[in-house]
């Protein structure tokens, strides 16, 4: 075999680990995913595929949206170590184009997906053994912080759930095992987990789910499962019916004024967020000056340091304005005109989107290091199908070719 071939085949073999690794460390998934790249570009994939994806909005959008970081610098009021810090934590949109090379074959598409799964379901099992046998994992005693914080790890099985809810329904063959994992899932999502994030990523996707299923006439069907699902945890569950309680507790206090509780934070975010946009709504503040603007604003009490709103869209417009945010919603939107050519993967690229869009209401999840490379890796593996016109292999065309007709994937 050629140096080439070899070199794709690790580019190939590192993608999986990195699927494997994002439920479980964020080290190795950085380092996985950044030998993925680097062999995937020194094997020549990147460089046969980007004729292809140069002519591609989204691969402009997504440069841009890091040149933009980048200029917001020189009007930047935060001291260089936080200008610094966003850009290292934006840039990771730079393995996107490097990535989307390289998951062209859908035999390892669907591998890296099953490793996804692999590495969700070990923290899934650690959480139950943490939960009912007292197993001392992690910085936390809580159950749903395993190697991730409750909120990341909710959301992380809430995807898997839908992945899973995915094979059931395409392949006959799997559909006893996934649904059998669907139920592990659940169980720990609503009844071991307190992270309202993956909550509400769960029931949004069983909502376009239940679309996807039946056409638009399932949006009734999936307005109703998740009326059924949420009385039924609210009765059955002591978590979800503590923190639903807890949640409308806080509202009420934020009301009155008392904001040190954990919605009365998130909610006091949102308010200081806004101020700060008002101030500076065209260019913001410049990259990485949320934490310093704040403070020059009062900041919140009872908060030290506020590094970000726990908003994506609201931390974009502090910092970069409204010209962020439309850089952002337009690489969204983009990307969301794409699944439509994408046949059955648009499922998969579509849940991906939805629940990420919808998570990064409330948290800053581009921004932030497990969610953000999350975002890259499966932006990766559900949008590359446009950006391969041929294989990269003579000897691999015929079976991959059908492999396709037999998983139509």
């Amino acid at each position: 075999m050629g140096l080439k071939y070899k070199f794709d085949t690790a580019a190939n073999y590192f993608l999986v680990l990195t699927g494997f690794f994002v439920p479980l460390s964020i080290t190795a998934t950085d380092f996985s995913m950044a030998l993925a790249a680097i062999f995937g570009v020194i094997s020549g994939r990147f460089l046969q595929n980007f004729p292809q994806m140069k002519k591609s909005p989204f691969f402009w959008c997504t440069l841009w949206f890091i040149l933009l970081v980048m200029l917001s610098f020189t009007w930047s009021i935060a001291p260089w170590g936080d200008r610094l810090s966003a850009l290292h934590k934006y840039s990771k949109l730079l393995y996107i184009p490097l990535l989307l090379a390289i998951c062209t074959d859908p035999r390892w598409r669907e591998r890296t997906v099953i490793a996804f799964l692999a590495g969700t379901f070990i923290t899934v099992i650690l959480s139950y053994f943490k939960a009912w046998f007292g197993l001392h994992l992690g910085p936390s005693d809580n159950p749903a912080y395993v190697f991730y914080t409750h909120i990341e790890t909710s959301f992380l099985v809430a995807f898997a759930t839908y992945l899973l809810a995915l094979y059931a329904w395409k392949n006959s063959s799997w559909r006893l095992l996934c649904c059998i994992l669907i139920a592990i899932f659940s169980y720990q999502e609503f009844f071991i987990n307190d992270g309202r994030t993956g909550w509400i990523a769960y029931l949004s996707l069983l909502l376009l789910f239940a679309v996807q299923l039946t056409g638009w006439k399932g949006l009734l069907l999936g307005i109703a499962s998740i009326g059924v699902l949420t009385l039924s945890f609210y009765e059955f569950s002591p978590k979800f019916k503590g923190i639903l309680d807890q949640s409308v507790y806080e509202v009420k206090q934020f009301q009155t004024g008392q904001v040190q509780t954990s919605l009365g934070y998130r909610l006091g975010f949102d308010y200081l967020g806004w101020q700060l946009v008002k101030q500076k709504p065209v260019a913001g503040y410049g990259a990485g000056s949320f934490a310093t603007a704040s403070k020059d604003v009062g900041g919140l009490p009872g908060w030290r340091v506020i590094k970000t709103p726990h908003n994506e869209y609201l931390m974009v417009m502090v910092e970069l304005g409204v010209i962020g945010l439309f850089s952002l919603l337009l690489l969204f939107g983009i990307q969301w005109g794409m699944t439509f050519y994408m046949g059955e993967t648009k499922y998969f690229a579509q849940g991906l989107l939805l629940v990420f869009m919808i998570s990064s209401i409330y948290n800053a999840f581009l921004y932030l290091s497990v969610s953000g490379h999350f975002y890259v890796l499966f932006t990766a593996l559900f949008f590359s199908k446009p950006f391969s016109q041929r294989k990269w292999f003579t000897a691999d065309s015929k079976i991959t070719s059908q492999y396709l007709q037999l998983k139509n994937y």
